[in-house]
């Protein structure tokens, strides 16, 4: 459940990413829920507020980008992929979220 809304199907819920870092001193491990916009403020609310893929938030604020489809690096930017909107930039060591990331305004919205 999300804030005490169960959850209706198996794609719903934020997006969590985990990085596994092989080396001479041993096996770092990272991991996080990316902090999108709507996470955030669903989390400060404590309240539902987006539409996720199968469940119904009660008074939705819109639909959650839930970036949860893969993870590519692309250059020097690390992405996590979402169907439905903007990939989200992460930053590589601490896997915070850095911002929707639209290849400077040529990637139209809802482009998968």
């Amino acid at each position: 459940s999300v804030h005490d809304v169960p959850l209706q199907h198996f794609f719903d819920g934020d997006a969590y990413v985990t990085r596994f870092r092989i080396g001479s001193d041993g096996i770092n491990y990272k991991s996080r829920f990316v902090e999108t916009e709507e996470r955030s403020l669903e989390s400060a609310s404590n309240t539902m507020l987006f539409h996720d893929f199968g469940t119904r938030a009660e008074r939705a604020k819109g639909f959650k980008n839930a970036p949860s489809i893969n993870v590519q690096k692309l250059g020097s930017e690390l992405l996590a992929l979402s169907e439905a909107e903007h990939p989200i930039g992460l930053d590589p060591e601490t896997l915070e979220a850095l911002g929707r990331f639209d290849f400077d305004t040529t990637l139209p919205k809802n482009m998968t």
